[in-house]
Formats: structure tokens, C-alpha cells, sequence
């Protein structure tokens, strides 16, 4: 009597394990396919960061050298004023 209570414990369990392990399974695809969308955003993402640096980077460049063209001018003009009024 005992084996066969044991027997049919084991086929319950065992039946309870199959129907149980379709809602187990783990869809690697899907993860896969999730981790490489993150990191496909995270890339584009620092792509726009880097070309927003990039911008500002020439922008200052940019002010530096008008800045540097705004002061040789002024130098210029105070040299010529210089040397004209002597």
C-alpha cells in the first residue's frame, strides 16, 4: 500500500511539474531582444550627448575666436591712434 501511495505521489507531482513548466519557461528571446533595444537607446543616447558636447565645444571655439578677432582689432585701433597722434 505504501509503494503505491508513493507511486501516485510521484505521478502527481510529476504531472504538477509539466503543466507547471510552460508558465515557468523564461523567453530569452524576449530579454535579449529587450537588453539589446536598452542598449541601442543608451547608444543613440550618447550619441546626442556627445554631439550636443561637440556643439557647445565649437560655439565656444567660436566666441573664443571672435573675442580674440574683437581684441586684435581694438589693439590695432589703439596702436594706429597711437602712432597717429605722436
Amino acid at each position: 500500500m505504501k509503494m503505491k501511495t508513493l507511486s501516485t505521489f510521484a505521478a502527481a507531482s510529476l504531472t504538477c511539474a509539466v503543466l507547471a513548466a510552460p508558465a515557468l519557461a523564461v523567453d530569452y528571446d524576449g530579454l535579449v531582444k529587450s537588453v539589446d533595444t536598452e542598449k541601442a537607446k543608451e547608444s543613440v543616447d550618447l550619441g546626442k550627448a556627445k554631439e550636443a558636447y561637440d556643439e557647445k565645444s565649437v560655439k565656444k571655439g567660436m566666441e573664443a575666436v571672435d573675442k580674440e578677432k574683437a581684441q586684435a582689432s581694438v589693439d590695432t585701433k589703439k596702436a594706429a591712434k597711437a602712432l597717429f597722434s605722436k
